[in-house]
């Protein structure tokens, strides 16, 4: 957090990985009755003074997003935010807006001081016109895309897939997602921006023989890839 005050950067501060709703067996489901407010008020307590943190996010891709009754559990969060810190807004990343079968709950995402999406151009019609059909039915809502496409791949490789039969760029078809996207957030005020997944490569989410995922703009040994220029040109 020092060093996003002293280089720029802003930060979208978030604590929570699961409410009640756990994913892991050993999650912290198990202890958020007992141990949420006494968390995050400390969390609020130690970060709010950083000029950095520009929005708090009270969790990434929790269930009870889609579930009834779900902003009661978002609601006493959202209370404690507003109350230690009434400078910044409060997000959550949504990864469930408009999926099929388990929409996010509509009085979940109107408690959100922004309405944060998670690859808001995975579903359907949305893969083009993008935040486009919310804002035409909400149009008080702000908006960020929380994780979003980036424009990753292997440094220096430049394949066109394995199967001769069929044209497999996986290079390309990222440079097009994320092109295409910036320019919506370009061109429409009501979307602040968004986070990348990722700018830099990491461990994990990777198969045999890789040992990491290529998903960032810079890889693991510090050098840009192609899809740094694009975002440095931006």
């Amino acid at each position: 957090m020092d060093l996003c005050d002293r280089m720029g950067f802003l930060v979208m501060n978030e604590i929570f990985d699961e409410w009640k709703g756990g994913k892991v067996e050993f999650g912290y489901h198990n202890y958020f009755d007992e141990w949420s407010q006494k968390d995050l008020v400390s969390f609020i307590h130690r970060d709010r003074n950083h000029p950095s943190v520009v929005m708090w996010s009270a969790g990434n891709e929790i269930g009870e997003q889609s579930i009834e009754g779900g902003e009661q559990v978002l609601k006493p969060l959202i209370e404690t935010f507003h109350r230690e810190d009434s400078t910044w807004p409060v997000t959550t990343g949504n990864d469930h807006i408009a999926a099929d079968g388990r929409s996010a709950k509509l009085p979940f995402l109107n408690m959100l001081d922004i309405v944060g999406y998670n690859y808001v151009d995975r579903w359907h019609e949305r893969r083009e016109l993008y935040y486009n059909l919310d804002h035409h039915a909400y149009p008080d809502w702000r908006m960020v895309g929380i994780e979003i496409v980036s424009n990753g791949g292997i440094r220096g490789w430049y394949m066109i897939g394995q199967d001769s039969s069929k044209v497999n760029a996986g290079y390309n078809s990222r440079m097009k997602r994320a092109e295409q996207l910036w320019k919506f957030e370009a061109l429409h005020d009501y979307v602040i921006g968004d986070f990348m997944w990722t700018g830099i490569d990491y461990l994990g989410e990777s198969r045999w023989p890789a040992k990491n995922a290529s998903s960032g703009a810079i890889d693991m040994c510090g050098f840009q890839k192609d899809g740094f220029y694009f975002y440095q040109s931006q």
